[in-house]
């Protein structure tokens, strides 16, 4: 236990066993000797040592398991008992070493060093939140580092607890016991077909709302256990939606054999101790300001995201330096609309919106829209069920829950059950970041949508000339029209950020600086831009106190490195040459 007296196991195993419990003392000493004896060891003596504390050998074995259980059970790790720092901490220079000492294991994508960083902070900093964002590592194979990650987490954080595999029922009766930062490896595993699981960690996200209640003891007891702690999940491609709402995800990736970095060893050190240290100060010193912070939240994050950020955002400030500029170009780049994967019912709407688009129609057949969808490349509506593609009827199905249902619409001199541009107007707006794609660019009448007035349903207009498409679709079974104006003539692909990749939006417009390479970029993405001079070409590495980043001149070009990784660059390159010549 990190702060107060070691606990008196042998004392408790001996009441249990009814025997007079003296203060500490020869028999407590020797039973916990014999609880740390190897088996064979124990078996050499047990039965003189039962007969002279006078008790049978049963006895004796039930006490020194019971001890041994227990102390099990119940130690804490050693590095969970942390001291404050004895002086004031830099909350500037704190983040700016523990984003260093991960990019110093680890070869990240842009802005997650600061995320995790922040991140860990963060952990020590809970009782101040009301909300603690999970941290998702996902990589597309193993060997990603998402191990490493866990393991410096593990020295970094406030009681730090990492397991690689762990039980609904143990997980929230954990918590509950010790209060802990909750690091799980191999998360995919442990979540397959477990609902239970996923349950109980959705609970964990809202301090309001993180409890769980089960029936204990043999009276069956209704108890409600807590499931608030900060929790890092490690997983292999992805994780249930609901849970990555929940999550800052951090994308991994393998490191090149070009990328060389610092090999992490397991084990506790003089370093992580003063972090740990350092940290625990600083979050004594300023929980009491995070308590009552309002973070200005950027545009581009979505309720859910916001709420996810605003405890990092509010250290970040807390902090000062540069870190509320890095805190908020992380949070856009990782969790912005635009970084954000859909699930699976946005997919579905982004996909129907840029079909009534591309076809420049306001209504189509349940048909024709269906197999629209299963020609989208890299979507799943191909091989949606049991490797069959997505049919008229499932496509109904998916979209009930958004109350979009296919009605009767005349195509010409026919009808057919189908869906009309502006049923989908209130999901579009609801659930879709950008719905310009939708949006008609010239029309006779057009109305919110860009639907003309001559689309009706099933009862004609007299003013309506809409002739049937004489294309075949998918068989032979298309009913689609073709609008002779009123609609956008051509899809137009968004536009991308050079630095984040993020996508134009009104809000946060792109522009096309006049700099080496003609950087199309976001205004707060110029000066990260210009400031990724700052680390070295070769380890990726920012500048350090007796190690700075300089430009080197390469055959007319400028390579930013430290000193000592000019030659390793150097033969890097030779040896690339020599290889491209061959």
């Amino acid at each position: 236990m990190s702060d107060g007296a070691e606990r008196d196991y042998c004392g408790e195993a001996l009441a249990d066993a009814g025997l007079e419990h003296e203060p500490p003392g020869e028999q407590e000493v020797e039973i916990k000797q014999l609880a740390g004896m190897s088996p064979l060891d124990y078996c050499l003596v047990r039965k003189t040592v039962a007969k002279r504390l006078g008790i049978r050998v049963g006895e004796l074995d039930r006490l020194v398991r019971d001890v041994g259980k227990r102390s099990t059970v119940d130690d804490d790790p050693e590095h969970w008992g942390v001291e404050p720092y004895p002086a004031p901490v830099d909350g500037t220079k704190l983040l700016d070493e523990l984003k260093a000492t991960f990019e110093r294991y680890l070869v990240l994508p842009p802005h997650v060093p600061e995320a995790i960083a922040l991140w860990v902070i963060h952990t020590w900093t809970i009782d101040a939140c009301d909300i603690s964002p999970y941290l998702a590592l996902i990589s597309p194979e193993r060997r990603c580092g998402k191990t490493t990650v866990l393991k410096l987490l593990n020295r970094l954080t406030r009681r730090a607890a990492l397991a690689s595999n762990i039980t609904p029922a143990a997980l929230f009766r954990y918590i509950e016991a010790k209060y802990p930062t909750l690091l799980i490896d191999e998360f995919d595993a442990a979540l397959k077909d477990n609902d239970e699981m996923r349950g109980i960690l959705n609970s964990g996200h809202s301090r309001e709302a993180a409890f769980c209640i089960r029936c204990e003891g043999e009276d069956n007891h209704p108890k409600r256990f807590s499931t608030w702690a900060p929790k890092a999940l490690a997983a292999i491609k992805d994780i249930p939606d609901t849970l990555r709402d929940r999550s800052i995800v951090v994308p991994m990736r393998r490191k090149k054999k070009t990328e060389p970095r610092h090999r992490y060893r397991d084990r506790d050190s003089y370093e992580f101790g003063r972090f740990r240290s350092q940290t625990l100060r600083w979050a004594n010193d300023n929980i009491g300001i995070l308590r009552d912070a309002e973070p200005e939240v950027p545009d581009g994050l979505n309720d859910r995201a916001a709420d996810n950020w605003r405890p990092l955002l509010a250290i970040a400030d807390r902090a000062g330096g540069e870190w509320p500029k890095l805190a908020r170009a992380a949070a856009l780049a990782l969790s912005g609309d635009d970084a954000t994967e859909d699930t699976e019912g946005a997919q579905l709407l982004a996909d129907i919106c840029r079909i009534f688009a591309e076809r420049k129609s306001g209504r189509l057949t349940s048909v024709a829209l269906a197999a629209a969808l299963v020609e989208i490349e890299g979507r799943p509506w191909a091989e949606w069920r049991g490797g069959k593609s997505l049919s008229a009827h499932g496509l109904a199905r998916l979209l009930k829950p958004f109350r979009v249902m296919p009605t009767t619409i005349r195509f010409g001199d026919s009808t057919a059950k189908g869906y009309q541009l502006s049923d989908f107007k209130e999901c579009f707006e609801a659930y879709l970041s950008q719905q310009g794609e939708c949006e008609p660019s010239q029309s006779n009448k057009p109305d919110a949508m860009g639907i003309s007035e001559g689309f009706q349903g099933v009862t004609p207009a007299l003013d309506v000339t809409v002739p049937k498409s004489t294309k075949s679709n998918n068989g032979g079974h298309c009913y689609d029209v073709t609008v002779q104006k009123g609609y956008a003539e051509n899809f137009v692909a968004p536009r991308r950020c050079d630095y984040c990749g993020g996508m134009e939006r009104s809000a946060d417009p792109l522009r096309r600086r006049d700099w080496e390479g003609k950087p199309l970029l976001h205004q707060r993405c110029e000066e990260p831009w210009l400031d990724r001079r700052r680390y070295c070409a070769y380890c990726r590495l920012g500048p350090g106190i007796n190690n700075p980043v300089g430009l080197w001149d390469w055959n007319g070009r400028e390579v930013s490195l430290h000193p000592r990784c000019q030659e390793l660059w150097i033969d890097r390159e030779r040896a690339t040459e020599v290889r491209s010549s061959q």
